[in-house]
């Protein structure tokens, strides 16, 4: 698939749209994708909506029949593209190493650069139009599938962490719906999640913005006892954290936002 990128792209779906959404507008608009051929486009709305340098979607398991093929979607250049094959760069990329070993987002400011091949692939990724800011998210699914989603950003790295926090909330939630979309398109279903009512009740509370304790006030079940339901709840939906569960809840319809 990397090899085959740069052709498989229409030089139509290479044109930037200038229309930016609000986030709603944006899940809105990923959910209704159901051919690849909009995949490309969509990618470009979520990097023009938040001003980005970039946006870039790597998944795994997800051309069937083909599990050791990875899928792009990206707004990366195919300069980029040609360079980072010609170079293996995939050897040494940080942001694959450690974004398919663990559940949490990673901030590329806490990559060790003390590595001289990791400072120099940054460097030179830069050189390429990749932001040098960025912030990566796995997403994994029940089906077997796996993401990363990946948002970058060349501006002041103080200006950029502020703009983070401020938006890392929508990039979590933009990553899901980006991967289900992927997986749509390709023909993977998803497995039917279960989840017990406490499980939903305590969810549609944090959905609100309720604490645990005063979900456990309104449940009249002990702080500890809503800790626990949203804990396993969050294992159910393969979540990252209670934010991530609530959002996957929500976009399967098993809960609806009070």
């Amino acid at each position: 698939m990397l090899e085959n990128f740069r052709n498989d792209i229409p030089e139509k779906m290479r044109l930037v749209s200038s229309k930016t959404y609000t986030c709603l507008e944006l899940i809105e608009l990923i959910d209704s994708v159901s051919t690849k051929s909009e995949i490309q486009s969509t990618i470009k709305n979520i990097r023009n909506t938040y001003g980005l340098k970039t946006v870039a979607y790597f998944g795994k398991n997800i051309i069937p029949h083909k599990p050791d093929e990875p899928y792009l979607a990206v707004t990366y250049s195919t300069d980029w593209i040609d360079h980072y094959l010609a170079r293996n760069f995939r050897e040494i990329d940080p942001v694959l190493a450690q974004g398919f070993k663990q559940t949490l987002p990673i901030d590329w400011s806490k990559f060790d650069l003390s590595s001289k091949p990791v400072k120099d692939f940054f460097g030179e990724a830069k050189e390429f139009g990749v932001g040098g800011n960025g912030f990566t998210i796995p997403v994994r699914s029940h089906n077997g599938t796996s993401g990363l989603f990946t948002v970058t950003d060349d501006g002041d790295p103080k200006k950029w962490a502020l703009k983070l926090h401020d938006l890392k909330r929508d990039f979590v939630v933009i990553s899901l719906h980006v991967h289900e979309m992927v997986c749509r398109t390709e023909g993977i279903s998803s497995p039917v999640v279960k989840l017990g009512r406490r499980e939903m009740e305590c969810l549609k509370w944090a959905s609100s913005g309720k604490t645990a304790f005063e979900t456990s006030v309104i449940l009249n079940i002990s702080e500890r006892t809503v800790r626990a339901y949203l804990d396993t709840a969050r294992h159910k939906l393969n979540a990252t954290n209670v934010t991530h569960a609530v959002t996957r809840a929500i976009s399967t319809g098993l809960i609806a936002p009070i």
